[in-house]
């Protein structure tokens, strides 16, 4: 994300920061890369309300497939005691 998302304001001036827009994040659990991106441009425009931009916000959301043996340490760590 660019740091117009972090820097978007509020009505009374307050930036939406880091810590908000990890809680935004979370919210979006496992949705699919587009659903974050929609989430996370509501969140924003809620924050800012009809206050106008002062800086671009750009957005990507990258999805990461894990492999059998990521998502399960221990069915590695057997795997590479009989191999």
């Amino acid at each position: 994300m660019s740091d117009g998302l972090l820097e978007l304001l509020s009505p009374c001036g307050d930036m939406l920061q880091l810590d908000r827009i990890r809680r935004i994040f979370a919210e979006a659990g496992n949705r699919s890369p587009s659903e974050v991106i929609v989430h996370l441009r509501k969140a924003g425009l809620a924050w800012r309300a009809e206050r106008a931009l002062n800086d671009d916000v750009t957005l990507l959301v990258l999805k990461r497939r894990l492999n059998q043996r990521t998502e399960n340490p221990a069915a590695t760590a057997t795997e590479s005691k009989t191999s």
